[in-house]
């Protein structure tokens, strides 16, 4: 007797393609901005000024990754590179923010729209 966990395999596998598009995670869209920008990485890797990375869920079932670059000596987000992952991995950009009002403090942004998220 053939062991069916290949054909239970193939068949679990078909009914997931059927479903739609497999959802990317919130790990699979940083990759997916990292891979198509891999400036962003050196950005990331330096100590100063200091930058994160942040993801938030799409309603659209997609991915809003961020990289944002923080203050050094200065309170606040700088700058932010936003960009869009739909749920197949497709990276677009969303948009870039800076902060030319030194005296204003930044501490969040949407990472939809790349705008000061306070207003």
């Amino acid at each position: 007797m053939k062991p069916r966990i290949p054909v239970l395999f193939a068949a679990s596998l078909a009914a997931a393609c059927a479903s739609g598009p497999v959802q990317a995670s919130s790990q699979q869209a940083t990759q997916a901005v990292l891979s198509a920008h891999p400036e962003l990485s050196a950005r990331l890797a330096r100590d100063l000024p200091p930058s994160t990375l942040e993801t938030a869920a799409r309603a659209d079932g997609g991915w809003s990754v961020a990289v944002l670059t923080w203050g050094s000596g200065r309170p606040g987000i700088l700058a932010a590179e936003c960009f869009a992952v739909t749920a197949a991995g497709e990276v677009r950009p969303a948009g870039q923010f800076r902060n030319s009002d030194l005296g204003r403090e930044v501490r969040r942004v949407d990472l939809a729209t790349c705008t000061d998220a306070a207003g």
